[in-house]
């Protein structure tokens, strides 16, 4: 298999039974799903401050890692398993849009020090506040050119096409304006917010000489992967990619799994689309 999978670390504590929040049942859940590699996620639920983002965590219970368990731990893991990608705090761009640009930029460091710690290629970026009526592109450059990480080797920023409510833009204007403002920074394809938007053509046109990963997030209906949003093949938007000839990673991001079954599922259906043992799929790609 040519193409690299890879599984997000950000639902696997459900592969063994607890909580997503947990640290180490979560890199023990990733190491179990069998996926060669994986993309390690630090979640926002871990800092003091409370997420701005919605969580479905009751924060009174979370047990949050200081940050030496956190590479102590990641750095035990990658010797069985490789690190694509680190998965900075989803609420990055949330804080520099409020003001809490120190706190930005820290969290931001950690996930590069950690990537670079690690050898993982590239560090995701929520790069805007989803929520803001108006996305300041200047802003958001600031904050990405002030966050990226300087020497060599470094990990890449991969800005993410998360949601955006700007009034004056498309989403994948938004994320045009940005990468044109931003020559050093790379591209996060997450499928599930392609299907959002039905944008996924637009975004390959305005992204695919910037891609560096895709997400393949969503949930298990039957034997395959559906998006949380909209309607979009997920398994022919991936043979579509791979036509293309990008090689991965393709990291999944399972939604709500129900234990270690759901990871196998999935873990056997991306395994299938990019090996080509599966039957292409009859529909077609929403756009």
């Amino acid at each position: 298999m040519s193409a690299l999978l890879a599984i997000s670390t950000g639902t696997t504590a459900a592969a063994v039974g607890r909580p997503f929040w947990d640290l180490a049942a979560a890199l023990e859940g990733a190491a179990a799903t069998g996926f060669p590699s994986l993309e390690f996620v630090l979640q926002a639920e871990w800092t003091e401050r409370p997420p701005l983002s919605p969580t479905s965590a009751d924060l009174a219970r979370v047990v949050r890692p200081g940050r030496a368990e956190i590479r102590e731990r990641v750095l035990a893991a990658v010797v069985r398993t490789p690190i694509t990608g680190v998965h900075a705090n989803r609420d990055l761009g949330a804080l520099w849009a409020a003001g809490e640009r120190a706190c930005a930029l820290d969290e931001l460091a950690f996930a590069v020090e950690l990537a670079r710690a690690s050898g993982a290629r590239w560090v995701i970026v929520h790069a805007w506040d989803p929520n803001a009526g108006v996305v300041d592109v200047d802003e958001v450059a600031a904050f990405l050119s002030a966050g990226t990480p300087t020497g060599s080797p470094a990990p890449i920023l991969a800005v993410e096409n998360v949601p955006s409510r700007d009034e004056g833009r498309r989403p994948e204007d938004l994320l045009r304006d940005i990468l044109d403002a931003c020559p050093g920074a790379g591209l996060t394809l997450d499928l599930n917010w392609a299907s959002l938007y039905g944008n996924l053509d637009r975004l390959l046109a305005v992204g695919r000489e910037r891609l560096l990963n895709v997400h393949v997030q969503g949930r298990i209906e039957g034997s395959r992967l559906v998006p949380r949003h909209g309607e979009l093949d997920l398994e022919m938007a991936v043979r579509r990619l791979g036509r293309e000839g990008f090689p991965g990673p393709y990291a999944v991001e399972l939604v709500a799994p129900r234990g270690s079954g759901d990871f196998a599922t999935a873990h056997r259906w991306l395994a299938g689309i990019l090996d080509g043992r599966r039957e292409g799929s009859t529909a077609g790609v929403g756009r």
